[in-house]
This record gives C-alpha cells, sequence and structure tokens, in this order.
C-alpha cells in the first residue's frame, strides 16, 4: 500500500478525463496494491463512474447508480483535500502502533466523506480488528475495536 498508488491513479484518471485534478466519493486502498475509485464524470458532474487501478492498468468505468437526493457537491472531494493519501505508508504505520495487535494487518484504508474526510484504515489479526480514524492531515483521531 503506497502513497504513489494513490497519486499515480488519480493521475491516470485526471489524464482519461482531460482534467487536472477530478472529484470522487470515494478511494479504497487494498494490500495486494490495489485502488478503487468513485469519480465524479466532470464532463457530467451528476454522474459517478468507478474505476479499478493496479498501478499499471486502469479499468474501463462501471457506472454507478445516484439517487435523485444524493448531493454530490457535499460529498466529492479531491486528492488536495486529503493529504494523508499522500503518505499511504505512514497511516498503515500509525495504524499497526495505534492498536499494537499481535500478527496485525491492515486490510483496506478508504476514504469517503460521511460527517468529515477522515481516512479509516481496518487493521485485522487473527484475534482482533480495529477500525484506526485519522484527520484529513494524517493524524489519529480515534481507535475503535470492532
Amino acid at each position: 500500500m503506497t502513497g504513489a498508488l494513490v497519486r499515480d491513479g488519480l493521475a491516470e484518471l485526471a489524464t482519461r478525463y482531460g482534467v487536472t485534478d477530478v472529484e470522487v466519493t470515494s478511494v479504497d486502498v487494498a494490500p495486494v496494491e490495489t485502488l478503487d475509485v468513485t469519480v465524479r464524470n466532470p464532463a457530467k458532474p451528476d454522474q459517478l463512474d468507478r474505476y479499478t487501478f493496479d498501478a499499471e492498468w486502469l479499468s474501463d468505468a462501471s457506472p454507478v447508480m445516484v439517487s435523485a437526493v444524493e448531493d454530490l457537491d457535499a460529498r466529492a472531494f479531491r486528492l488536495g483535500d486529503v493529504p494523508a493519501l499522500g503518505r499511504v505508508e505512514e497511516l498503515v504505520d500509525d495504524a499497526l502502533a495505534h492498536t499494537g495487535f499481535d500478527g496485525g494487518a491492515v486490510a483496506g484504508i478508504s476514504v469517503n466523506r460521511t460527517e468529515g474526510l477522515w481516512p479509516t484504515v481496518v487493521v485485522e489479526s487473527p484475534w482482533s480488528r480495529a477500525l484506526v480514524v485519522f484527520d484529513a492531515e494524517g493524524t489519529v483521531i480515534g481507535v475503535q475495536r470492532l
């Protein structure tokens, strides 16, 4: 899991759409170096497309159903709004340190705008599971055992 994966994936998407920066509604990073992103189509801002990027290959767009009452303006964000996504390796290290699980491993990192732009990291071990919540800058703001 690397910050380069996120940067490169979003750069590929910006190129595909012909813009300098894309708006997204969700970013998910998996430990097998896979990035899943839901992008707000700049040409049709009421539409969302889902993509997968594996550091080399960007998938074709898959349309995402949008509810008529969904406020995409309120949900969308850019990579620059979440500086922590540029430091994925640090998020992984901090999440593991804050859980202290024996045999702990990061199962994934997710960012979407719910109450705030808070990257969340799921840490699992054979005995425990926890969600580590960060602020947009990358400071741990909570650990919730699941």
